[in-house]
């Protein structure tokens, strides 16, 4: 969980600097995040390092009718008194902003998990 944690101050310093990509260590949870922000259109996509195989380029989308500004305003770790929060199936709800939840069929987001009706352990907030 440390790795993600980077992640999301990578991505949230990254975000207020106003850059178009990042470069982050690959694991995982980190590409399945990327994944997931891919599909809800939140970035561009992301590229592997030739030189070094263990890291990728991940590229943010701009909003061009804001005068490229980033579409992703932030993401905000899910800990609460240094503990993750776990929900359970039904008490998935649902709210504006994007939720990411880990669960046993990997991570997905709250509407995934509600509908599969799975619980897990919430990983971060999309703002």
């Amino acid at each position: 969980m440390v790795k993600l944690g980077q992640f999301i101050s990578i991505l949230n310093f990254n975000i207020k600097a106003g850059k178009s990509f990042f470069v982050i260590v690959k694991t995982r949870i980190i590409l399945d995040i990327v994944k997931i922000l891919i599909e809800q259109n939140y970035i561009l996509g992301y590229t592997d390092l030739k030189e070094n195989g263990d890291k990728i380029i991940v590229f943010f989308k701009l909003d061009f009718a804001k005068s490229n500004s980033l579409l992703l305003k932030g993401c905000k770790f899910a800990l609460y008194k240094n503990r993750f929060t776990s929900i359970g199936a039904n008490n998935i709800v649902n709210n504006s902003s994007l939720v990411l939840v880990s669960t046993v069929k990997g991570v997905m987001t709250q509407l995934e998990a509600k509908k599969l009706r799975l619980g897990g352990i919430i990983l971060c907030y999309i703002i």
